[in-house]
């Protein structure tokens, strides 16, 4: 019985010094700590002890989603979206009495119907507000974005926009994230010389020929930092090269990130045909991987650049030609560093294969 006390107090007396290194540390890191953890789970922390208390107390993230409230059961369209807006405005009676609502900084919606109205009103009341996030949100078609203190902003698979407009001299950073449907024209009127943009589009072949135009209705033409594709696979009668011309110059990315190639060979050309057309990059990298581009893709895309002659060229019949004339050199590397050259054939045999490796084509102009 002693020996058990004993052991007893020292494990109580161990666990207390545990919990009071892990209670002395500073607040931001606790707040991080809680936010990795399932709002049940984060909240019953608060009964540990009096510096968890505070901790939970003062935990800045909030997290509300209307599954719990409407139910998983079989329900009518008009049902659903009647208990979605009561969830909302009960949401947002309820922020608007907290006396800090104004300190907000970072605001993320997902499935959520935004209007025009709901910015304006949005940066008036959160005039602090640096990150904003929407995710397969129903949009305006037009979208009217303007805050001083907005940083971040990113849109990811939302619908019905058309035009968006953004007013932000302070932004660092604009992710945008579609599928198919290239749209919309997207201006940033006011804009940071730190200002990068990143695309992302999911699309098919077809669609591809907006690829262009999309991408030249983002203005102005020198924030796109980087384009990330993701293409559908197309069968060979489907597809139709003809529909690819250069018509202007293509606008200028910084880096182009190629995913989920064509399995079918003969469709190799065709895709090479559309990237010079479309836009101009100083560097190209693509995951090699059997599930998301092949070796023989690779080695075709890398062998083909090289020996670029003026009638292999897709718009060597227009006036306006595309980047790959004034292609001088292509250098292969794994860490896109500039100084760092491998030779290709011994990358290729070098790599795993069936692990997943960058590899990055550095093109000089």
């Amino acid at each position: 019985m002693i020996s058990f006390s004993v052991v007893l107090v020292a494990f109580t007396t161990e666990m207390e010094q545990e919990e009071d290194r892990l209670s002395n540390l500073p607040k931001i890191i606790l707040h991080h700590i809680l936010s990795r953890l399932p709002e049940k789970d984060a909240a019953r922390t608060s009964v540990l002890s009096k510096a968890w208390t505070y901790t939970w107390l003062t935990f800045p993230i909030l997290y509300f989603s209307d599954n719990k409230f409407i139910g998983w059961l079989p329900q009518s369209m008009d049902d659903v979206k009647r208990k979605r807006r009561k969830f909302i405005d009960y949401v947002t009676r309820t922020l608007s009495s907290c006396r800090n609502l104004k300190g907000l900084y970072l605001l993320s919606l997902k499935g959520n119907t935004i209007t025009d109205k709901w910015f304006l009103e949005l940066f008036l009341k959160f005039a602090f507000l640096e990150r904003l996030k929407f995710v397969k949100c129903t949009m305006s078609e037009t979208i009217n974005i303007s805050s001083v203190q907005l940083k971040v902003l990113e849109l990811s698979h939302c619908h019905n926009m058309k035009e968006v407009n953004i007013d932000a001299p302070n932004l660092l950073s604009c992710e945008y994230i579609i599928n198919g449907d290239l749209k919309p024209n997207i201006s940033f009127v006011k804009s940071s010389s730190k200002l990068k943009v990143d695309v992302q589009i999911n699309t098919g072949y077809l669609d591809l020929g907006n690829l262009k135009e999309f991408l030249q209705n983002i203005k102005p033409g020198n924030v796109l930092t980087s384009l990330s594709l993701f293409i559908f696979e197309l069968t060979e009668d489907e597809f139709n090269p003809t529909v690819f011309q250069v018509s202007s110059p293509p606008p200028s990315i910084k880096h182009l990130h190629l995913h989920s190639f064509p399995k079918n060979v003969t469709l190799y050309s065709s895709l090479l045909s559309i990237l010079p057309s479309s836009c101009c990059f100083a560097t190209i990298s693509m995951r090699m991987h059997p599930c998301f581009c092949s070796r023989e893709f690779i080695e075709f895309f890398y062998e083909t650049l090289m020996r670029r002659k003026d009638d292999d060229c897709f718009c060597s019949s227009n006036d306006t030609k595309c980047w790959w004339h004034g292609l001088k050199d292509l250098k292969v590397t794994r860490s896109m560093k500039i100084d760092e050259n491998v030779d290709f054939k011994t990358l290729l045999e070098s790599s795993p294969t069936f692990s997943a490796s960058d590899i990055s084509f550095i093109l000089e102009f």
